[in-house]
């Protein structure tokens, strides 16, 4: 594998690269804080839906966004990386707009069973176009930058986001809590329609720094070979279908408890917005160090076994969550301050998913790595939301020396088994970095 890519369509120097990464990174983020994540999901959460509800549509993002995996052959026949990153975010964010409308439209009294999925539909356009252009960029970006600076050169993408995502998420929620407290229905519906206009314009002008990058050709290791056959040769690379393996594992094990653990902080540990905010940003943070931490091991020493520690030590996060009580809801603390490793894991297995697969010709393995474990992780967390709906229907509970244990908890104990043994797929990888640094 070289070192560099030796196409002279990169005529940007990467310190220039970078910012202009950046800058785009922090757009895109401020202006995705208002329309996904927390804010979104106590905006969903005034409807009052079930576990299931709430799963399907934290779930549906990851899910549509498998469409990453048709982007091999539209860049290769009809469209380059760069004009397809731009052409899903427009469009995408266009659809995602429809959701504000709805709240306009609808009224905010309007029945659950119409307004949830009215935004479901919303959603799948939404994230088809994202999960095309996010692919598409991801490996336009790969062909830009020095496979020896990629630790540093992604660190300082992910870690403008998560410092984006820190500041304007807290100012968003707290908005948010203003609005539901002090403003009558018709004027929240204002105040939401206005917030997520504002973050879909963000969004949209995150594009401006990238306008003047070129736009790299993709080198094809395969030539005109079809998806399926590409699909095949990513499977039997061995240690990319390790890292598969991982991401698939440990995909399916944190999916199963994404709904459960918000549903758990809110209606079970009632855990006040100031203090989840307060967690949320100790985690933020904390990736923020993380991630440029590894991105600095990673070009010197490899990704494997950073992944391999980082991911083992992530997975005991559960412990504190299992502990906690409304008594002890605190311990959730603990929770977040472990997953503040998770920018080293998010990190380290980006790069190593880069650096396993074909360069430049890379779409069908980034599609694989990130939108194909996305989508299991949306299945895991529908089978999720709808155990824990069943178990709290039927008041399943299991004494324990320490108490009681509930629906909530059994599925805590399932999903820190599997975050525990995923790792253990990282064994059988050879780390490639020593080709790109050497």
């Amino acid at each position: 594998m070289s070192n560099e890519s030796s196409d002279p369509a990169r005529a940007t120097p990467l310190p220039a690269l970078t910012r202009r990464v950046v800058a785009s990174q922090v757009l895109f983020s401020a202006g995705n804080t208002l329309t996904v994540g927390g804010f979104f999901n106590y905006f969903v959460s005034g409807y009052g839906p079930s576990a299931l509800w709430l799963a399907t549509l934290q779930a549906a993002p990851e899910f549509f966004e498998t469409a990453g995996l048709f982007v091999r052959p539209l860049v290769l026949r009809l469209f380059s990386r760069k004009t397809l990153w731009m052409a899903g975010l427009l469009i995408g964010r266009s659809a995602a707009l429809a959701i504000p409308l709805l709240a306009v439209w609808l009224g905010p009294d309007a029945p659950a069973s119409l307004i949830l999925p009215a935004i479901l539909a919303c959603l799948a356009v939404w994230h088809v176009c994202q999960g095309l252009g996010y692919v598409a960029y991801l490996s336009w970006l790969s062909d830009l930058a020095p496979e020896r600076r990629w630790g540093r050169f992604f660190a300082s993408r992910q870690s403008a986001a998560l410092a984006t995502s820190l500041i304007v998420y807290t100012s968003a929620i707290l908005a948010s809590q203003w609005a539901r407290r002090t403003l009558p229905p018709g004027d929240r519906t204002t105040f939401f329609v206005g917030a997520f206009l504002l973050g879909g314009a963000i969004v949209l002008s995150s594009v401006l720094p990238m306008l003047r990058v070129p736009s790299v050709p993709t080198r094809t290791a395969a030539g005109a070979a079809s998806l399926r056959t590409m699909l095949r040769r990513a499977l039997r690379t061995p240690g990319f279908r390790n890292l598969l393996g991982w991401a698939c594992h440990l995909a399916l094990f944190q999916g199963l408890t994404q709904a459960v653990i918000t549903k758990f902080q809110i209606e079970v540990l009632t855990i006040p917005l100031h203090w989840f905010l307060a967690m949320h940003g100790l985690m933020l943070v904390l990736q923020t160090v993380w991630n440029l931490v590894a991105g600095r091991i990673s070009d010197r020493i490899g990704d494997v076994r950073v992944l391999t520690v980082s991911s083992f030590a992530v997975g005991t996060a559960l412990l504190f969550t299992l502990a906690a009580t409304p008594e002890t809801w605190f311990l959730q603390f603990g929770a977040y301050a472990v997953w503040g490793l998770f920018g080293a894991v998010n990190l380290c297995s980006q790069t190593l998913a880069l650096r396993l697969a074909p360069r430049s010709d890379n779409t069908v393995q980034l599609a694989l790595f990130r939108p194909v474990t996305g989508f299991l992780a949306a299945v895991a967390g529908l089978f999720g939301g709808w155990a824990l709906d069943r178990l709290l229907r039927e008041e399943w509970s299991l004494a324990v020396p320490w108490g009681v244990w509930t629906g909530f908890q059994l599925l805590f104990a399932i999903s820190l088994f599997g975050r525990l043994t995923a790792p253990l797929w990282l064994l059988g990888i050879e780390d490639p970095a020593g080709d790109a640094n050497h």
